[in-house]
C-alpha cells in the first residue's frame, strides 16, 4: 500500500487511484494500523516530490477532469463490466489517505529534519517496530534522498 501510495504521488497513472479505490474500499480504516500509518509516511518522504509535496491528497488534483488517454488506459486493465468512475475513486481515496494529512508531532519532525536539515531519522516513526526499523536504517532510498536534499540545499 505505501508503495501505491508514493506511485500516486510521483505519476499520473489511473491504474495507481484504481488500485488505491479498491484498496480503501476493501479496508477503509487501515490507515488506523500504527505501522502501516508510519510506513505510508515514510513512502511520501521517498517519493520525488517531497518535500515540495508533502500530502498525499493534493496528488488527486491530477485525476479531477481524466483525459481520455488516462481514461482509456484504466478500462485495457480492468473488467469489461467495470466502468471506472473517477470522481468516486478520488473522494474514497481522499478520505482514505486524509489521516496522512494531519501529522503527529513525530511525523511533522521526520519531515522537518528530512526537508531542513537533509536528516533522515526513521526512529521518528518506526522505533516501535524495531525490526523494521533497523531495515529502515540501511535502506539505500532513503541515504539517496538525504544526500540530494543536501546537495540542493547546498546547490551543489
Amino acid at each position: 500500500m505505501a508503495g501505491k501510495v508514493k506511485a500516486l504521488m510521483e505519476r499520473t497513472a489511473s491504474r495507481d487511484l484504481y488500485d488505491l479505490a479498491r484498496m480503501a474500499a476493501s479496508n477503509p480504516n487501515a490507515m488506523d494500523d500504527p505501522l502501516l500509518r508510519a510506513l505510508v509516511i515514510r513512502a511520501i518522504s521517498t517519493a520525488d516530490p517531497f518535500p515540495a509535496v508533502q500530502d498525499p491528497v493534493e496528488a488527486l488534483s491530477r485525476f479531477a477532469e481524466p483525459t481520455v488517454e488516462l481514461v482509456q488506459s484504466l478500462r485495457s486493465v480492468v473488467a469489461a463490466d467495470d466502468e471506472p468512475d473517477f470522481p468516486a475513486m478520488c473522494d474514497r481515496v481522499a478520505a482514505f489517505l486524509a489521516p496522512c494529512s494531519e501529522l503527529t508531532g513525530h511525523e511533522r519532525e521526520y519531515f522537518r529534519l528530512l526537508d531542513e536539515e537533509s536528516d533522515c531519522r526513521p526512529e521518528l516513526l518506526l522505533s516501535a517496530w524495531p525490526d523494521v526499523l533497523e531495515r529502515a536504517l540501511i535502506e539505500p532510498v532513503m541515504q539517496w534522498k538525504a544526500s540530494n536534499l543536501k546537495k540542493r540545499a547546498t546547490g551543489a
